[in-house]
C-alpha cells in the first residue's frame, strides 16, 4: 500500500541546486511525540536574494485521533456486598455513547460480574447521558483516567439508581489538528498569542481510521520559508489543546512547493 501511496505522488524532477523554486515530496512516521522526521532524498540549496515561500499542496493521513486513551480509559466500580474496586481497562479508540456502555458490560462480564448492573446510555433528546446501576453497585468517576469528562459527569461516586449527566456529553474532545514544519518562518505566524511553525490546520470530526486527503486552495496553506538549505525538516502534529497527535505510527505523506 505504501508503495502504491508514493507512485501515485508527482516524482521530483527538479535538480535542486541552486535552483530558485523545488517541489518536495516526501514521507515520515509520527513518534510518540507526534513528531515527524522528513529525510529527503537530495538537499536543498536556494540561492540567497529573493523571500521565499512555502505551499503545502498535498497531506495524506490515517485519521486516529482517540476519545479514549491512556489519560481516560479506566472504569471503576464495586458491587453488592463488596468494597473491592474493580477496574476496566479499554483500548485506546474512537467511541460513542452507546458503544462506549457496551465495552463496559464486556468488561464486567470479564470480571465475573453481571453486565445489566450498570447500563450506560444516551438521551437523544437532549445530548445528556443517563446511568443506570443497580442495588449494591457503585461507580467511581472521582478516580483518575476515567471518562466522566466526555460523558458529562463531574467527578463523583454514583451509587444505587437512575442518574443523568451534569452537562451534554463530548465525544469529540479533539476539535482542531494542526500541522506544523521547522521550514515554516514562525516569525510570521501566531498562535495563541505565539510564534508557531504551522502550515495547514484541519478538523479532527473524520472518521476514525479512514485514509484522508487533503488539497489546500492555493494560498491557503501558505508561509514565509525559514531556511534556504536543508535535507531534511521536523513536522509536528498536534490538536487544540497543543497535546501531540500520535496517529498510531502511520505514515503521513506531503508535497510541498517552494517559490519566490
Amino acid at each position: 500500500m505504501e508503495k502504491s501511496i508514493e507512485q501515485g505522488l508527482i516524482k521530483i524532477n527538479n535538480s535542486i541546486s541552486h535552483k530558485e523554486t523545488g517541489t518536495i515530496i516526501t514521507s515520515a512516521k509520527a513518534d510518540h511525540n507526534g513528531y515527524l522526521h522528513f529525510q529527503l532524498s537530495e538537499g536543498y540549496n536556494f540561492p540567497e536574494g529573493p523571500s521565499y515561500i512555502i505551499d503545502l499542496i498535498y497531506l495524506q493521513i490515517v485519521a486516529f485521533f482517540p476519545n479514549v486513551n491512556e489519560n481516560n480509559n479506566r472504569f471503576y466500580y464495586t458491587t453488592t456486598n463488596s468494597d473491592t474496586i474493580k477496574e476496566i481497562k479499554l483500548d485506546e479508540s474512537n467511541l460513542d455513547v452507546e458503544e462506549y456502555g457496551k465495552e463496559i458490560k464486556n468488561g464486567m462480564v470479564e470480571n465475573g460480574d453481571n453486565p445489566d448492573a450498570i447500563t450506560i446510555s444516551l438521551i437523544k433528546g437532549s445530548g445528556k447521558v443517563r446511568i443506570n446501576i443497580s442495588h449494591g453497585y457503585k461507580i467511581y468517576f472521582n478516580s483518575d483516567r476515567t471518562w466522566q469528562g466526555p460523558l458529562g459527569f463531574d467527578d463523583v461516586i454514583l451509587e444505587e439508581g437512575i442518574h443523568k449527566s451534569n452537562r451534554k456529553c463530548n465525544m469529540t474532545p479533539t476539535r482542531m489538528v494542526h500541522f506544523a514544519v521547522d521550514l515554516v518562518d514562525n516569525k510570521c505566524v501566531r498562535y495563541e498569542g505565539k510564534k508557531s511553525n504551522i502550515i495547514f490546520s484541519f478538523s479532527a470530526d473524520l472518521v476514525y481510521g479512514r485514509l484522508v486527503e487533503f488539497r489546500p486552495k492555493i494560498g491557503e496553506a501558505r508561509r514565509k520559508l525559514s531556511k534556504l538549505t536543508f535535507d531534511d525538516f521536523l513536522g509536528q502534529l498536534f490538536d487544540d489543546k497543543n497535546k501531540p497527535v500520535k496517529l498510531e505510527h502511520t505514515t503521513v505523506h506531503a508535497q510541498f512547493n517552494i517559490s519566490h
